[in-house]
């Protein structure tokens, strides 16, 4: 038996705004065009939803969740499109060596509703 992780939910006060956010970034869209907002889904079948609420109780110290993207210069172009958009970072973009000796390069950035989310190559 394989076990996969296939959604998250997350809370915001702005769901239209959330939804902009990850289909800008992150390549997300609408699981169903005509069903309700809140539902995006990515190429690879995962689900993210966007659980409208008036004050989001924020996640607890160490969360975050991330994305890999394919190589370092995807991350520097998304990272040069965020920061030009005004995307609060908690970390800045970061090159160097891992424990494995390999390179890497990552950031740590701030959805509009302050969940951290890591996007490294």
């Amino acid at each position: 038996m394989t076990i996969t992780v296939n959604h998250l939910a997350l809370e915001t006060t702005d769901v239209q705004r959330a939804q902009d956010f990850y289909r800008r970034y992150f390549g997300f869209r609408k699981v169903d065009e005509s069903g309700p907002d809140g539902f995006l889904t990515n190429n690879a079948g995962f689900v993210l939803v966007l659980e409208a609420v008036d004050s989001p109780s924020g996640p607890p110290g160490v969360f975050h969740f991330g994305f890999f993207l394919p190589d370092a210069g995807d991350v520097r172009r998304l990272f040069g499109a965020m920061k030009s958009d005004g995307v609060r970072f908690e970390q800045e973009l970061v090159e160097g060596t891992n424990m494995r000796g390999q390179g890497t390069v990552l950031f740590f950035c701030l959805d509009p509703d302050g969940h951290k989310i890591e996007v490294r190559a």
